[in-house]
């Protein structure tokens, strides 16, 4: 066994999805139209409570891979460059 790598995402690395597992974080088709077919509520449901602490939020939403290759969210940040180069 070789060496042992862990990857953890940053802020904007991680796709997410909500409790039906519906992708509502990444750059699918399907995550990009909810996006757009919500102006944006998709997005703004992501948002965690003001006063959540340590607790679990209850929101079912999950992680389901990491954001790869070259991408960039107008209006939310700047360009990233995405994980793909870091797994090979």
């Amino acid at each position: 066994m070789g060496d042992l790598v862990v990857v953890v995402p940053g802020i904007l690395g991680s796709r997410l999805a909500d409790r039906d597992g519906k992708e509502v974080w990444g750059l699918s088709g399907g995550a990009l139209w909810r996006g757009i077919r919500t102006l944006g509520g998709s997005v703004r449901d992501l948002r965690l409570p003001d006063d959540i602490g340590d607790d679990h939020p209850g929101d079912g939403v999950r992680p389901i891979g990491l954001l790869h290759d070259l991408h960039a969210l107008p209006g939310v940040g700047p360009l990233v460059d995405g994980y793909s180069g870091l797994l090979h």
